[in-house]
């Protein structure tokens, strides 16, 4: 809402120019008019104009005299004047007072039109600035600093935000999340419900932060029925989480607030509930709590190693309830649960690049603990499922591979090899491939050539064709033409080379 002052010696011009204010717009509010300088100045201290438009020729004190006045009093607010054809000389001499505009009587709606939108802008363009300045101040007493190295800019800080209305009274913070992620717009319409000033802003991960000014005679039960309000507005989302500081008055109390409400909120975030809603508490001082990695139980470990799934599986759960307890901050949830996966995957073999493509326990996209451990807990039971099927293809191939070696001499089948490990011949054959990179044919001949060449090393009074037949190939034809596919030589050249 833009608030403009009209300032004339003449009723019905005043009366007129409030009716083309009126029809100019509802963002447009006419929140006084004077017929005098004096009497506008006598009421200015009630008032917080954003625009005063004032006649040049007034009796007693003149348009000129006024803005000169104002230029001190308010040197912000935005000034126009009205002036007649004959009054032009007067309007040169004003724009040294540096006044936004004038208008010619009788005024043109679209002049005024234009006028009333030049301040609009201007208007919203320094709010832009001032929030975007105000958060920043905000955002730099409520996050980690040196404390030595910039204290005297936490004492300018401290004091420019306590010249702001904002903190001229009494005053709160509020964590809020929400699941699915909490779109700005709706908390946006928070302002209709308070009657004081409150500002919203996206702070972490799905988290706002809402600064609100209480007035000096609230009680702080007001903060309870502001949230039960939200909670209602925002009863379309599956889970909500709010958590509020206690009220305190001057910034220089904001960090400390800053890390009740945080602690707060972790509170609320842990509890059970579609809608949680948490004020501050002092909780009991504790020793700083281990990094969480290192409370997994040495029978995690074991289980790990073994592919025991079922028991891998109770130590997890153990684990993570030992993480509600502790109530661990989202980044180091994030990081330990990531590990603990990485850990699963390392067994399976699987490289840094593979792990990254993988999906990850993120805790801020749930709107509550629980939901983020049942997510992390099947995440870790799918890949320990994974790691244990891996484990028990890797055994199957390992028995066929060393059945092979013993056996490279017969004609082996694929039907065979399959009873062998109880697999259909197809399951084989493609667990083989994936596994080895190779098919288990290649794998034969792999075996059966390599020992051909240890025999025609170290038998020189062998016949080629006998040491063909030796390693299961009673065609010399095709020995020769196998040993030369992989070697690159015929098996006469090989041992010949090989003297």
């Amino acid at each position: 809402m833009v608030k403009i002052i009209v300032v004339d010696d003449e009723e019905y011009i005043r009366q007129g120019l409030a009716k083309l204010i009126q029809r100019a717009g509802k963002q447009y509010e006419v929140i006084g008019t004077f017929a005098s300088g004096a009497e506008l100045l006598g009421q200015l201290a009630m008032l917080e104009p954003d625009l005063i438009i004032t006649d040049i020729k007034m009796p007693r004190m003149t348009g000129l005299e006024l803005i000169e006045r104002l230029r001190t009093l308010r040197p912000d607010v935005h000034i126009a004047i009205l002036s007649g054809f004959s009054d032009f000389k007067f309007a040169q001499e004003a724009l040294r007072f540096h006044v936004l505009d004038y208008l010619l009587k009788p005024v043109d709606q679209d002049e005024l039109d234009r006028l009333l939108h030049m301040v609009e802008s201007g208007i919203k363009e320094k709010r832009r600035k001032s929030e975007g300045a105000l958060e920043e101040r905000v955002r730099f007493l409520l996050t980690e600093h040196a404390p030595v190295l910039s204290e005297p800019y936490v004492q300018q800080v401290t004091k420019e935000l306590n010249e702001l209305p904002l903190f001229r009274s009494h005053c709160a913070l509020m964590l809020v999340h929400a699941e699915p992620v909490l779109q700005k717009d709706d908390l946006d319409g928070l302002r209709t419900y308070w009657e004081h000033e409150c500002r919203v802003w996206e702070w972490d991960q799905a988290r706002y932060l809402v600064l609100l000014s209480i007035g000096s005679g609230e009680h702080a039960g007001r903060m309870k029925e502001l949230s039960n309000i939200m909670m209602r507005h925002l009863a379309a989302y599956r889970r909500v989480r709010i958590a509020a500081s206690g009220m305190f008055s001057g910034a220089e109390h904001l960090a400390e607030e800053g890390r009740r409400v945080e602690k707060a909120f972790y509170e609320a975030w842990f509890a059970e509930g579609k809608q949680v809603f948490m004020l501050p508490f002092d909780p009991p001082i504790h020793e700083k709590p281990p990094y969480p990695v290192l409370l997994l139980s040495r029978e995690w470990y074991q289980a790990l190693e073994l592919s025991d799934t079922d028991r891998a599986v109770e130590e997890l759960a153990r684990w993570v309830q030992e993480l509600k307890v502790r109530k661990y901050p989202w980044p180091q949830l994030q990081e330990s649960c990531t590990h603990v996966l990485g850990q699963i995957r390392e067994k399976r073999g699987l490289g840094a690049s593979a792990a990254l493509e993988r999906e990850e326990p993120v805790p801020h996209l749930y709107g509550e603990w629980a939901a983020f451990a049942a997510s992390f807990r099947q995440m870790a039971r799918e890949e320990l499922a994974q790691l244990k099927e891996a484990r028990k293809g890797n055994q199957v191939i390992h028995k066929v591979k060393s059945y092979i070696q013993e056996h490279y001499t017969k004609e082996l089948e694929l039907s065979e090899l399959a009873n062998l490990v109880y697999l259909t011949p197809s399951y084989l054959s493609k667990l083989f491939k994936t596994e080895t990179g190779e098919t288990i044919t290649d794998y034969i001949i792999s075996v059966r050539i390599e020992q051909a060449k240890l025999t025609l090393r170290r038998a020189q009074g062998l016949k080629t064709y006998e040491v063909g037949e030796m390693v299961g190939y009673a065609d010399p034809v095709y020995f020769n033409k196998v040993f030369k596919k992989v070697t690159g030589m015929t098996p006469k050249e090989y041992r010949e080379r090989a003297r």
